[in-house]
């Protein structure tokens, strides 16, 4: 078995780790970026990107968007945020949307303020709750309560983007262009403990196995997705077994006949039946277009247990055609796709791509406490989006950064010793 030396290492799938390696890297941090995908199940593309879009604010700095650009390009929802109410659409951007937001009782200053709804009355911050919901990595059992504290830029423009294998490619190309040093298509195989507090290497495969000794690691996997890598793994990473999600998002793909109303629909809208209900199933949809003009992507937020049950998916499709076609009356609307799960089995797909967990058990099983590894993955993340990414990566990339600048440090204050003696020899 061959053996190698990395300073940091960022197991990522999916393009998670893409920006946290550039950033390290740009920093003269040396970085090995090991994409897994291939080891994570049979996915295809929209199901890596999920349907939260992010909004473009001071927050997401060129360096994110640096990042966001190297896939496909990001696209423009001109009338942002948009929620299609059961009297009509309410778009966050537009001509129009104060005087809807008035009309529906809502002050617009509120929207993104959480220290200001948090004290009003369910019917005056049922709109923020929604927000919250989209992409909330816990679910909320009553829309009466949310555990979201958090700043959402509602009224700024808002960008979705379409996934494919090409544009993983272009971002790798990227990543190995900015001087990290990418492995994809690989293996991994095993996690070697130096004790019970450090990871002393990975062991991969790809055209041979390998050991790679490590100084840092960044997991940008959660406890279930660690378990299609080796159940050994799993172990040893999350000794209290992986956190299981209560819900979850999956995508079916329906189609809309040629009409005058289909070429109107936005790039991206929520449909939101009853906001006294439960934010799930046909109640709570986001509707994205496609590249291709008749098909749209549905997603739907269902209890995880119900994942690959085929009637139950059967069922919930037939649901949300029903929705959509109250909506649209007069247009032509079929289901063209059931969501993956319809057609593979947990041993082929693993566990869902965006899960949502039960608020009381999402902090009983982190990841276990290691000197140098830091998980970046749903189980961390404050929103499921690339907002709640970008978010947990940015203070793990200062910690690295740190503690690189001490190693470094201490490298040149031993070479300056070593200097000294021989001069003195």
């Amino acid at each position: 078995m061959d053996s190698t030396v990395a300073a940091v290492v960022i197991v990522s799938a999916f393009g998670r780790g893409h920006w946290m390696a550039v950033e390290l890297q740009s920093a003269g941090v040396p970085v090995t970026l090991l994409d897994i995908s291939s080891q994570m199940g049979a996915w295809a593309p929209e199901d890596w990107e999920g349907p939260f879009g992010y909004f473009k604010t001071d927050r997401v700095l060129p360096r994110h968007l640096d990042r966001l650009n190297q896939d496909e390009v990001p696209l423009l929802v001109p009338q942002g945020l948009i929620f299609w109410l059961s009297d009509g659409p309410l778009e966050m951007q537009g001509p129009v949307n104060k005087y809807r937001l008035e009309k529906l009782g809502f002050d617009i200053q509120q929207l993104g303020s959480p220290n200001l709804w948090g004290k009003l009355e369910f019917s005056k911050r049922w709109l923020y709750e929604a927000l919250c919901a989209i992409d909330c990595p816990v679910h909320m059992p009553n829309p009466y309560y949310s555990r979201v504290a958090t700043s959402i830029p509602v009224l700024q423009n808002f960008y979705i983007r379409q996934a494919t294998r090409k544009g993983l490619s272009q971002s790798l190309d990227w990543v190995r262009a900015k001087g990290v040093k990418v492995i994809e298509k690989v293996q991994l195989v095993d996690v070697a403990l130096a004790d019970k507090s450090k990871v002393k290497g990975l062991e991969i495969k790809k055209d041979r196995s390998e050991f790679m000794n490590v100084d840092q690691v960044v997991w940008c996997l959660n406890g279930e997705e660690t378990g299609m890598i080796s159940s050994k793994v799993q172990s040893s990473l999350f000794p209290k077994g992986a956190l299981e999600s209560e819900w979850c998002w999956l995508r079916y793909r329906i189609k809309i006949k040629e009409s005058s109303r289909r070429d109107q629909l936005p790039l991206h809208f929520v449909i939101l039946g009853d906001p006294y209900l439960s934010w799930s199933h046909e109640n709570f949809l986001i509707v994205q277009r496609t590249a291709s003009l008749e098909f749209f992507d549905v997603w739907m937020k269902i209890p995880t247990e119900q994942r690959f049950n085929k009637q139950y998916l059967s069922e919930r499709g037939e649901g949300l055609v029903a929705i959509l076609k109250m909506r649209l009356v007069e247009d032509e609307i079929t289901l063209q796709d059931f969501p993956q799960e319809y057609m593979y089995t947990y041993t082929q797909m693993g566990p869902p791509r965006f899960p949502v967990y039960n608020l009381a058990s999402k902090d009983d099983r982190p990841g276990k406490k290691f000197e140098n590894l830091k998980f970046d993955s749903s189980q961390q993340w404050k929103r499921l989006g690339w907002s709640g990414q970008f978010e947990n990566q940015w203070d793990l990339v200062g910690e690295i950064k740190s503690w690189w600048q001490k190693k470094e440090e201490l490298r040149i204050r031993q070479e300056q010793r070593k200097a000294k003696r021989e001069k003195t020899l």
